[in-house]
């Protein structure tokens, strides 16, 4: 309930500056991490214990998944049967309009860095803005036969390591500042 306040003061009083660019930023990077780490959660850990892969176990379980990401609801009315693991990736990965699918939030992170440094949208001023564009571009082209040919959890590794590349870029690009050398002191 704190985070949805402190989201909403943001939203309705925070002046549209840098400050709240990089909170954005931040939002996104970790709805695209939660997301990634939920999916991979019930695929590598609770899918090898299920007996009844597409049974009523199953289908239970991506539920509770779409629930975690509070996708249940947007995700019913896209799709009208019951949740299977490919149309729950394709909803939590690749939808383009879900607020905390993988894409969404990649292209929210994007414009967001691109508004900072003021780098036309396709080129790149540092390492967070062009590893963010190529994830998007990667993710624009992809298809749930891709993800799925690769490994869903090897997909969500890869995913989650690039989204750390960006939070450490995003550091070494704006909030790692070398102090200037001070001269000696004369005694």
């Amino acid at each position: 309930m704190h985070m949805h306040a402190f989201q909403g003061l943001t939203h309705a009083t925070y002046p549209r500056e840098e400050g709240y660019d990089f909170l954005q930023i931040g939002r996104y990077l970790e709805r695209a991490d939660k997301t990634t780490r939920i999916i991979d959660l019930k695929y590598h850990i609770l899918l090898p214990k299920a007996n009844d892969v597409g049974g009523s176990l199953d289908s239970a379980q991506w539920m509770a998944i779409l629930r975690s990401c509070s996708g249940l609801q947007a995700y019913h009315r896209l799709y009208l049967a019951s949740p299977t693991p490919w149309k729950v990736v394709e909803f939590l990965i690749l939808s383009e309009d879900f607020p905390r699918s993988l894409r969404f939030c990649l292209k929210e992170m994007n414009q967001y860095l691109h508004q900072i440094s003021g780098t036309p949208a396709g080129e790149f001023a540092n390492d967070a803005e062009r590893i963010c564009g190529r994830m998007l571009d990667q993710l624009s082209h992809c298809t749930t036969e891709d993800i799925f040919q690769e490994g869903l959890h090897e997909y969500l590794d890869r995913t989650q390591i690039s989204l750390n590349d960006i939070g450490g870029a995003l550091y070494h690009s704006y909030m790692f500042v070398p102090q200037p050398e001070q001269p000696a002191a004369v005694a």
